[in-house]
Order: C-alpha cells, then structure tokens, then sequence
C-alpha cells in the first residue's frame, strides 16, 4: 500500500502513531515482533530514516524496537517493560509535537490512502518510506549493468590488485591497482549503505575470469544464515586468486565505480 503524507512532520507522526500501536500489539498479544520487525522495526528502516534526517529521536525508538528480540531471548522478564518504554517515549514525543503546533490538522490520511493505488507492499512501511523520500535501492538491471563494466573492464587487463581504502556505515571501497607498492590505482568500486561484509583486505585477482558477481542461491541462504540480511541489499562475491570459494562477500543497497586510469598497462 502506499502512502502518500506531507510534510515530512506528518511523516513522523505517522511513524510514531505506528510505533505506538506496534507496542500495544505486541503487549496484548496481537502482534509478534518479527511482525513489528517486518512493518518497521529494523536496521533497514532506521538507515532510511536517517538518509532523510528525521527526528533523531525518533530514529531512536526504531532503533530501541530492533533491539526487542534481543532483550525476549535474553532477559524476557524485562521485555514488557522495555515495550511500555518505546510505548511511552513515543507518546510523549507525539504530544510535544501537538503542543508545538507540529501536527497538520487539516490532514486526513485516510482521504490520503484512498487517492493512492493499493498494492502489496513486502517491505511494509519501511517500502512506503523508500516512496514518501525517494530513497531506493538499484534495481536488478542496474545492478547487473554496474557489474558488467567492472568485468569488462578488468577482462581487458594483464592482471590487478585490489585493497579495501575505505569502510564505514556508508560505504565500503575496493581499489584496484597493478602494483600496490605505489598505491596509483587504476580503478575505485564502491558499495553504498553496505549491510555486511566478509573480507581480505588486500588480494590478488585472475582477470581471466569476472571480477564480481551476484550471489548465488546457495551463497545467498549461507549469508542470510550468517547475517540476516535484510531485503533491500544485494550480495555480492568477489573473485580471488588461489581461492576456490571466494572468501570475499558484501552485501549492501548500490554499486558504483571509478575507471582512474583507462590504459594502466600502456
């Protein structure tokens, strides 16, 4: 379903009012929290959120919600408490943005849904938020697209050296030169909001055969096993000399890469 709300307060109070409710479902039994999970509470939705800076603290009580499932196998006598916690803090933000006038009143959501297409939304809120900012992964052509230019790229050199020069929350960089003594690299491939990684940081490629590829079934259940990943990213392998499993895996939301130097062997 989509749902279209402007501004973006009203988004947060959206967002809230959803947190509110999620709580009272999972304290009165109506609700479990892989289903919260799924409607909102996850790193995926935090992350989005962030992108299109909303209210830290809200931002917060998404990030408190992911957290539950934890504290249920962990310490389930303090689970109901920390629910009324998120429940609350919610509340009472919700009531300050009213107090301050925040709240659109002449908003009525329903007409909102009502002039929008219905259809099955898999990601639940966390697809309506990719619509209300258009914030949104790459789509599979392009990622296949991104993929193929860094094949072909590396398929047409002697050979190449890859290291990791950059890893944070935003973006994971792979650079590759043909001799990492002067670090004059030939060729940058970025991961944006990467999700995991399994990695070398430095490595040797046969540029006989691609680089990089998509995942496979097999890989892509190992990875979900390891690192519950979220939907949304991508899981990619990375090739590796004198490995026969490729011990390099990233998932993350976009690929992107740099050619520095088009002739690195002339």
């Amino acid at each position: 379903m989509k749902i279209r709300l402007q501004p973006k307060e009203e988004i947060e109070n959206f967002i809230l009012i959803t947190i509110i409710g999620l709580m009272e479902g999972i304290l009165n039994g109506s609700l479990t929290i892989e289903q919260c999970e799924n409607r909102l509470l996850s790193p995926y939705s935090s992350r989005l959120l962030t992108q299109v800076s909303v209210d830290d603290r809200i931002i917060e009580l998404v990030d408190l919600g992911c957290e539950l499932e934890d504290v249920e196998s962990l310490i389930p006598e303090g689970l109901n408490a920390n629910i009324i916690q998120i429940k609350d803090r919610a509340g009472e933000l919700l009531k300050r943005k009213s107090e301050s006038n925040i709240i659109n009143e002449g908003i009525n959501w329903i007409e909102d849904i009502a002039k929008t297409t219905l259809e099955p939304s898999g990601r639940g809120l966390e697809n309506e938020l990719i619509q209300l900012y258009n914030v949104s992964t790459m789509n599979l052509q392009e990622i296949h697209e991104k993929i193929a230019g860094i094949n072909d790229y590396l398929g047409k050199c002697l050979w190449m050296d890859f290291e990791v020069t950059s890893m944070n929350g935003g973006e994971i960089i792979l650079s590759g030169c043909i001799d990492q003594s002067y670090n004059d690299y030939a060729i940058e491939i970025e991961f944006k909001s990467p999700y995991f990684v399994s990695t070398l940081f430095s490595w040797h490629t046969d540029t006989s055969v691609p680089f990089i590829s998509l995942a496979n079934k097999e890989e892509v259940v190992e990875m979900n096993v390891r690192y519950r990943v979220e939907e949304g990213n991508y899981i990619f392998k990375i090739n590796v000399e004198d490995y026969e499993k490729t011990p390099i895996y990233i998932g993350a939301s976009k690929i992107d890469y740099r050619i520095i130097n088009t002739e690195p062997f002339a």
